[in-house]
């Protein structure tokens, strides 16, 4: 956790000092435009944790091309509505210690967020913060190993479904009156049911259906980075 926090802590210094190397920048800003609707280029952060998923620093996940962005813009304040999918077919990771199991599958996740952003000033590059809320759906497929014989233990599935709070800071540029650059980062407050059903291969065919809730908070140190094009008259 404390390494997150100095990450997060690094990235937000960067944007103040950013900022106050563009207060000079000429005034012409997104909210110019009524209307914007865009791609999310690239993404880097955490995704909601599986069984008892051992995590280590470098734990972060990059996805490309994964999402759709639509704004209404209201002089300094924009209104959004985001919908976004992570997918990854041999997602692994070690489950309740190094020394215990290795898991293996297919992990997919849906998220739809609605939320604001309100500009910090009003130029050519502007710093913003704001705030999401919305739905996320993660499913998890895959098999379960014991490390050391390396026998099959058990098939999972596994369903996270839940509210996801998103505040987050930011910094975008636009370079012409149709187009902007933006990127932000931020914290994915995440409260979840979960479903969890594991099968094993014995005699029996035996089934372990446990169902729970739960927090999570999720650090996205580029929650989002993405291109917009700008059109109507405001």
């Amino acid at each position: 956790m404390v390494h997150y926090l100095q990450l997060m802590k690094k990235t937000y210094i960067f944007y103040i000092l950013f900022t106050f190397c563009v207060l000079n920048t000429f005034a012409q800003s997104q909210s110019n435009s009524t209307y914007s609707v865009g791609l999310n280029l690239f993404s880097y952060g955490q995704v909601p944790k599986i069984l008892d998923e051992v995590r280590i620093a470098d734990s972060y996940q990059s996805s490309m091309f994964n999402g759709l962005i639509a704004k209404f813009n209201d002089n300094q304040i924009s209104y959004r509505f985001l919908a976004s999918r992570y997918f990854k077919k041999d997602y692994s990771f070690y489950n309740s210690c190094k020394t215990c199991e290795f898991v293996k599958g297919k992990y997919t996740s849906y998220e739809f967020k609605m939320g604001f952003e309100k500009n910090l000033i009003y130029a050519q590059l502007q710093p913003f913060f704001g705030l999401d809320l919305g739905y996320k759906d993660a499913i998890f497929n895959g098999l379960a190993t014991d490390v050391v014989s390396k026998n099959n233990l058990y098939t999972a599935e596994i369903q996270k479904k839940g509210a996801v709070f998103y505040p987050f800071l930011g910094l975008k540029y636009t370079p012409t009156t149709h187009i902007t650059f933006s990127a932000e980062s931020g914290l994915n407050l995440y409260y979840n049911f979960i479903k969890e059903i594991k099968r094993y291969p014995d005699a029996n065919k035996t089934i372990n259906t446990r169902n729970t809730n739960d927090w999570e908070v999720l650090t996205q140190p580029l929650g989002m980075f993405s291109i917009q094009y700008n059109f109507g008259t405001n």
